[in-house]
């Protein structure tokens, strides 16, 4: 079962963590489909069996040509690329 939990800073300087449950589903792609249709400004965590598997803050670099052009992503996020 997939979740998204919404992010709480327990302390100034304290890394977030998830606090409370926003949806679940079993289908992934449920998951992508419902992050987004929420905040863009706001940190959600992804987890699966009560594990983190990433945050909505996390990109991905990614270079189709060997280095030459390098894009930058959100996760789970195919079709928005920034070229850096």
């Amino acid at each position: 079962m997939y979740q998204i939990f919404d992010g709480v800073q327990y302390g100034h300087m304290e890394p977030m963590v998830p606090f409370s449950k926003i949806y679940e589903s079993e289908e992934l792609d449920k998951i992508i489909q419902h992050l987004n249709e929420l905040n863009a400004e706001k940190i959600y965590f992804v987890t699966k069996d009560n594990k983190v598997l990433f945050d909505t803050s996390s990109v991905i670099f990614e270079s189709p040509d060997g280095g030459k052009t390098i894009y930058k992503r959100k996760i789970l996020d195919f079709k928005n690329k920034e070229q850096i």
